[in-house]
């Protein structure tokens, strides 16, 4: 789904470094105004989807009834008191703020409540998973998801483990939304704009998601629910690869993210426990059976 955005502002230097940053969003198609007659001309015709709108360029002719989304930009300039009720975001913050503001607005409307509608493409998904513990499979999967990226691929590294051990590479703040806040909204319209308001960037084409707020929040995820999450982050378009890293512990949560996956890293430690816990996983011939012409196997920490 691709939204209109219509930026207004009479302040030209604030609407180009917007539009800068702000158009590197697949989904998003963004135009400025700051003349207040033109802008009121093609909000009349309906050319946009969402006006984020500077007080400057608010006038009580400007036909915001025609506009599906209107969302005030708070800086400088007074709200105008006809347009309290509007949804308002901080205008001097970071760009990436105000992007993830946007659609998660966008995601509670109507208008963008379908969701994804099958057109934005099909990601791969590469699963790193390892019986064995403190075999360095999260440090793999972080690793592919930043060299995917450093060769121009849109990569995502989703942490799916009991008790995450990745806040050391990826910061997260406790009060924003991730994957507790996603799984809330499976289901639900616009859960496709909703998951991608919570995405955060590491750097160029890197991508990630909080982990959960809560270890109980995992546990009470089921093997569906996950499957349903990683279809949600497939098919959303917004990305080209999908790394997930998932619990050493093997459940329904792991035989669904194996059924999703294009391919399986089985992360190897050559030690004597790593070797017996590596060799009872392989024994099992219903996984084998299963999931063996997805698997590689990743000897990490040979000598």
């Amino acid at each position: 789904m691709i939204i209109r955005i219509a930026c207004a502002d009479t302040n030209t230097e604030y609407l180009e470094r917007l539009i800068e940053v702000l158009e590197d969003s697949a989904e998003l198609h963004l135009s400025m105004y700051s003349d207040a007659a033109i802008l009121r001309e093609n909000a009349q015709l309906g050319r946009f989807d969402v006006l984020l709108l500077d007080p400057s360029m608010y006038s009580r002719d400007l036909p915001i009834e025609r506009i599906p989304v209107t969302i005030m930009l708070a800086g400088e300039n007074r709200i105008p008191y006809e347009c309290d009720t509007l949804p308002a975001i901080r205008k001097y913050q970071r760009i990436t703020g105000i992007r993830q503001s946007i659609l998660e607005i966008c995601s509670k409307h109507p208008k963008f409540g379908g969701g994804n509608d099958g057109t934005g493409g099909s990601a791969a998904v590469v699963a790193f998973y390892s019986p064995i513990g403190g075999a360095g499979k999260t440090t793999a999967a972080l690793v592919a998801a930043a060299r995917l990226a450093a060769h121009g691929k849109r990569a995502l590294y989703v942490n799916l483990e009991h008790f995450a051990s990745d806040g050391f590479y990826l910061p997260a703040n406790a009060g924003e939304a991730g994957l507790s806040a996603v799984m809330e909204q499976l289901g639900e319209k616009g859960a496709d704009l909703f998951m991608k308001s919570c995405i955060r960037t590491k750097a160029d084409n890197f991508f990630y998601i909080k982990h959960f707020d809560s270890p109980n929040d995992w546990v009470v995820m089921s093997g569906e629910e996950c499957a349903a999450l990683l279809l949600l982050l497939r098919q959303s378009g917004a990305f080209d690869v999908i790394c997930v890293d998932l619990d050493a512990a093997y459940n329904d949560k792991t035989t669904a993210a194996f059924n999703a996956a294009d391919k399986i890293v089985l992360v190897d430690r050559a030690d004597k426990i790593g070797t017996q816990k590596m060799e009872a996983f392989l024994a099992q011939t219903h996984i084998m059976d299963e999931y063996s012409l997805k698997m590689s196997r990743l000897s990490n920490f040979a000598a």
